[in-house]
């Protein structure tokens, strides 16, 4: 699973990356002030979304490596366990 959601986040950030200079690099279609501040309003709105995508990706990582732990905590109970049985059975 940790291998999966490792995955995900790679993906996520590729496409991240990918739409970054499109939507903060908006160029005013005309040379009107309209288009001016609707072009500002979207690069606004971008740069935002980067830093929330910035924000998700630190969360995504120490969500993986919190799963990535719990699996190790859990096949090292699970090796204690086999252990006692083994050494119960002798």
């Amino acid at each position: 699973a940790a291998e999966d959601l490792a995955g995900i986040g790679e993906g996520l950030r590729a496409a991240a990356v990918a739409a970054s200079p499109v939507t903060t690099g908006i160029v005013p279609l005309a040379g009107d002030e309209v288009s001016a501040a609707i072009a500002r309003v979207f690069g606004g709105y971008a740069q935002e979304f980067e830093a929330l995508s910035g924000r998700a990706a630190v969360f995504h990582a120490q969500f993986v490596q919190a799963v990535t732990a719990g699996a190790a905590a859990y096949a090292g109970a699970e090796a204690l366990s086999v252990q006692s049985l083994l050494q119960g059975a002798q």
